[in-house]
């Protein structure tokens, strides 16, 4: 059973501008009380006016506020008695700091209302005190919803990318913000998220996206190696866990696309299966050479050298002219494009296969340069065959 709180508890809602003061008096004919003491902000401000004292301060509140009382064994003092166990107040205690807090508070609803009234033309909402809204808009390219947010109870201004936090600044106390943040509120300022923000959060939304789709795929496709996983891990979000840990390094990344190409020969998965599969390859490698590589465009000698070795093939000769890449082999030549649909056309099924098997980001990164030049390299549907499951 929760212990019985002693002490003065002040909470204030600010919607309202009241504030409820809750203490517990043992001296009651019932064996016990908690009293509840309502009084809203004209009379708080009343006795700050006429009073220096905390004392009389606190006495004049007292006797100006509405009083409710519950008493021991009561329905409603056990829920007075549960709230003080579970709720944290705004201040604590019959002092100075509390009068502060409460004087705090009431200031920043009206700085943060005095800015939306003037903003957007309506008044702020205060339903909750860590998410009380100051800011919408979308980033340049519309792909990010951008919100901002007053958090009165962890003294924090917090931006959200897509209702997830993405950037926040930090204050030492309610009256830090209040004077170095609330004061001089500004709209552009408020949605101004660095592009390095942006970035971080859109790296994160991509590793965490990409940890559960290789799950996914592991169950429905691989379930042997994916009970081996949770096996090992303990449970499902323990391997995606350490799948997202994994995604920050590219050396991982490599071992991930590796792992999964064995697993692909190993059991040969078909049809739809087939598709999402080395579609998850694809996605990783290019994730791979997003982080430690240069374009594919940019690597185009080394990956024709990578897929020649690759394919046993050797006789091309790369060089570059006033037209671009050069590639020639017993005395003919092709520039650019025109050598990609020659050597594509050249490329049996079998071929495709062997250089997948061989190395697959070799593979992936071969037929991105042959789309770089609108040659699209694919294996005819009847050359997927295999098991339908990993059994």
């Amino acid at each position: 059973m929760p212990e019985i709180i002693m002490g003065d508890y002040f909470y204030v809602d600010l919607p309202s501008q009241q504030v409820e003061w809750i203490y517990y008096n043992p001296d009651s004919t019932s064996g016990g009380q908690y009293v509840i003491n309502y009084f809203d902000r004209q009379v708080f401000e009343t006795a700050l006016k006429q009073f220096e004292a905390s004392e009389e301060i606190f006495d004049y509140i007292g006797s100006a506020s509405e009083q409710y009382l519950a008493d021991k064994g009561s329905m409603y003092f056990q829920v007075i008695r549960d709230r003080l166990n579970t709720e944290k107040p705004d201040a604590i205690g019959c002092g100075y700091f509390t009068l502060d807090q409460m004087s705090l508070l009431f200031i920043a609803r009206d700085l943060i209302d005095e800015y939306c009234r003037a903003e957007f033309n309506s008044p702020a909402i205060f339903r909750d005190l860590r998410k009380i809204g100051i800011g919408y808009t979308t980033t340049e390219d519309s792909k990010h919803d951008i919100q901002v947010y007053a958090n009165l109870r962890d003294f924090r201004l917090e931006t959200y990318l897509n209702d997830k936090i993405a950037a926040y600044r930090c204050f030492d106390s309610l009256r830090d913000m209040v004077d170095n943040g609330l004061c001089d509120l500004d709209f552009d300022d408020l949605v101004n998220i660095p592009d390095w923000a942006v970035k971080t959060f859109e790296e994160t939304e991509s590793r965490d996206s990409m940890a559960s789709r290789i799950a996914t795929v592991l169950r429905d496709i691989y379930p042997e190696h994916f009970e081996m996983l949770v096996e090992e891990r303990g449970d499902i979000d323990d391997v995606i866990a350490a799948m997202r840990m994994g995604l920050k390094q590219p050396d991982t990344i490599e071992a991930m696309v590796s792992e999964l190409s064995d697993l692909y020969w190993e059991f040969k998965p078909t049809g739809s299966n087939d598709v999402v599969a080395r579609e998850l390859m694809t996605d990783l490698h290019h994730m791979f050479t997003e982080m430690a590589c240069v374009p594919v465009y940019d690597r185009e000698p080394q990956i024709l050298d990578e897929t020649f070795s690759a394919l046993g093939i050797s006789g091309y000769e790369i060089n570059f002219d006033r037209e671009g890449i050069c590639i020639s082999n017993a005395g003919q030549s092709w520039h650019n494009e025109e050598f990609y649909r020659h050597f594509v056309s050249k490329l049996t099924p079998e071929m495709q296969k062997h250089l997948m098997k061989t190395d697959f980001g070799i593979y992936t990164d071969f037929k991105d340069l042959s789309a770089h030049y609108d040659v699209i390299l694919s294996l005819p549907e009847n050359h997927r065959k295999g098991r339908s499951d990993a059994r």
